[in-house]
């Protein structure tokens, strides 16, 4: 049979849209280094003034950000009325949306700092509570877990932790969009001792890790549909949360220890590291118990905290992005209550469902 031949509008149709991505996948790199250019001639411009000034700049940046970008400002307040509801006006979930941006305009700028090396400047007014808990933990010789969230400036727990754990310590960090301020962030992180693991890392490396007796960073308030979960109370709402921290937990034979830093609402060079006590683990129950049990004491942990200092979490995520069928919370609370323990539980795959409008 003769062969056939393919039409040439097919061909043509092809090296088309093949070209169109090559396009665009050139023009997303040339946008995002042009983007790295101006981040750091911005960070460049910043790290010149006084840390004080620079971030009264930063807050008034946040504050811009807030009128300007109406996405995240409606997401920040879709999730402020999930979590308080009619326990705050929406004058007052205005206000706490809008110091929330403040507050990561300040974070903004101390991470120019840090990036520049001028660590000193930012911790000189940092203090610690509950140092007692972190000693207790390392004194058991084992791996320690270092749980925090998005709360505070976060990062300055990089810099701040060798002060206080005289043994090596790791990062779990999520790796960046932008390849150059990822690159700008690792060597930052690097900088201060610290080894980064990659969000996906495999689990053996950080099992090794935290069997060694090491310290690890980890934060447990974001909603992925990357890797395990289950659903467990968060403000009230069932949020999808990973299953990664207690299974690390379990199979590293670690302590949890939360430790959280906030800024003085007032001050905001004053900042306070709190250091709460060890996540208890339960003995002798199986590893699905032991995950739901873990996973909802350390996210009661984190509510704890944002209640706390509400305007210094990142409202932005979307914390409760997946949401369980109808029906399947009430069935699985009636199961909790029937085995007597506390929570939410579902299928250890990523939630598939529908999603909420926050």
């Amino acid at each position: 049979m003769p062969s056939q031949r393919t039409p040439l509008r097919q061909i043509l149709r092809k090296k088309w849209k093949r070209g169109r991505k090559q396009f665009r996948q050139v023009r997303q790199h040339v946008r995002r280094y042009l983007m790295y250019r101006l981040t750091s001639l911005l960070g460049r411009l910043i790290v010149s003034f006084r840390l004080e000034r620079a971030r009264s700049l930063g807050a008034f940046l946040g504050g811009v950000a807030w009128q300007a970008a109406g996405k995240e400002r409606a997401k920040t307040l879709a999730n402020l009325n999930q979590a308080y509801g009619h326990n705050l006006s929406d004058r007052q979930k205005w206000n706490l949306g809008q110091r929330v941006f403040r507050n990561a305009g300040i974070c903004a700028v101390e991470g120019f700092f840090l990036t520049a090396g001028k660590t000193d400047k930012i911790l000189q007014d940092v203090r610690v509570e509950g140092l007692e808990h972190l000693q207790e933990a390392l004194g058991t010789g084992r791996g320690v877990l270092c749980l925090t969230a998005h709360y505070g400036n976060w990062e300055l727990l990089t810099p701040f932790m060798p002060r206080l754990i005289d043994r090596p310590i790791g990062v779990v960090a999520r790796e960046l969009s932008n390849p150059w301020i990822d690159r700008d962030v690792v060597r930052m992180r690097e900088q201060f001792g610290a080894r980064v693991f990659p969000r996906g890392s495999t689990g053996r490396d950080y099992i090794r890790f935290l069997r060694q007796g090491n310290a690890l960073a980890v934060l447990g308030d974001i909603d992925t549909s990357k890797g395990g979960g289950i659903y467990v109370d968060f403000f009230g709402r069932p949020a999808w949360t990973q299953t990664g921290i207690a299974r690390l937990a379990r199979m590293g034979k670690s302590s949890i220890v939360p430790a959280f830093i906030s800024r003085d609402p007032q001050d905001p060079s004053r900042q306070v590291i709190r250091i709460e006590p060890m996540i208890p683990q339960p003995e002798g129950v199986s590893e699905e118990e032991y995950t739901l049990s873990i996973t909802q004491a350390f996210t009661l942990v984190i509510e704890q905290a944002v209640r706390r200092h509400p305007e210094q979490w990142m409202w932005m995520h979307r914390r409760w992005r997946h949401q369980p069928k109808p029906g399947e919370i009430e069935a699985l609370r009636d199961q909790a209550a029937r085995e007597k323990r506390p929570g939410l539980l579902t299928d250890d795959k990523p939630p598939a469902r529908k999603e909420a409008t926050a």
